[in-house]
């Protein structure tokens, strides 16, 4: 199966008035149902060791001690710094066992954001949202980052992270089209155009070590205080 091919429309020199993304860019091998794609469990790690401590690490740094804490996309692993508690830790994935299997989580909802990108939350009901190694999924990435906005309180960081492994057939075309420096830049879009963020950083968190490993690529924003509202 030839890999899917589209067009950079994130490079761009002023940002337009409307997402420079066309319904082409969003195309994957595989068209059918999520649903039935991840209905058989997975219980393995979909990045090395050396990669997970990275996650972990920028973890530590950035998600707030003590606050609560969305995973998005997840799964049986959250990658939670294990010496870190958290007032709760809430997991939205497609799969029931693997959800069931992640000991980190306190809760966890089956909801599927390509097909309904609303978030089953209440407004600030979070203080930090994760989304590790699968924002290379999302059809509606736009819609799905504002309403993760929405979720967040005030000064919340979306950490958002990918490695060079995939699902190539459920990948979309943009993301398949890119290399690993312009996949910061098209996560940076999306923050962009979504509204509502500040403070974006983007970095190169892959491990520094002899011994060779997955990379891992980080872009994460704060969510910004509203024209006219209070800080919550």
């Amino acid at each position: 199966m030839q890999p899917l091919r589209a067009t950079r429309p994130w490079c761009y020199h002023a940002r337009v008035s409307e997402p420079p993304f066309q319904a082409e860019n969003f195309r994957r091998q595989d068209e059918g149902d999520d649903r039935v794609f991840y209905s058989v469990p997975r219980l393995v790690t979909h990045i090395d060791e050396g990669a997970i401590g990275a996650i972990r690490g920028l973890y530590a740094e950035v998600v707030p001690p003590d606050g609560a804490v969305l995973d998005l996309m997840s799964s049986w692993k959250s990658h939670l710094p294990p010496e870190r508690r958290y007032k709760r830790v809430v997991g939205l994935g497609l799969n029931e066992t693997e959800l069931r299997e992640n000991d980190q989580l306190d809760s966890w909802v089956v909801h599927d954001v390509n097909r309904e990108p609303s978030l089953p939350f209440q407004d600030a009901e979070f203080d930090a949202a994760l989304l590790a190694v699968s924002v290379q999924y999302l059809l509606h990435p736009i819609e799905i980052f504002r309403d993760v906005r929405r979720v967040l309180k005030t000064g919340g960081p979306f950490v958002v992270t990918y490695s060079n492994r995939l699902f190539p057939q459920k990948a979309i075309a943009m993301w398949g089209a890119c290399d690993m420096a312009e996949r910061a830049k098209l996560v940076g879009a999306y923050f962009e155009y979504s509204d509502g963020w500040s403070g974006m950083v983007a970095q190169d968190r892959s491990p520094k070590q002899d011994t060779p490993s997955d990379p891992l690529f980080a872009v994460w924003a704060y969510a910004a205080l509203r024209d006219g509202a209070q800080a919550s």
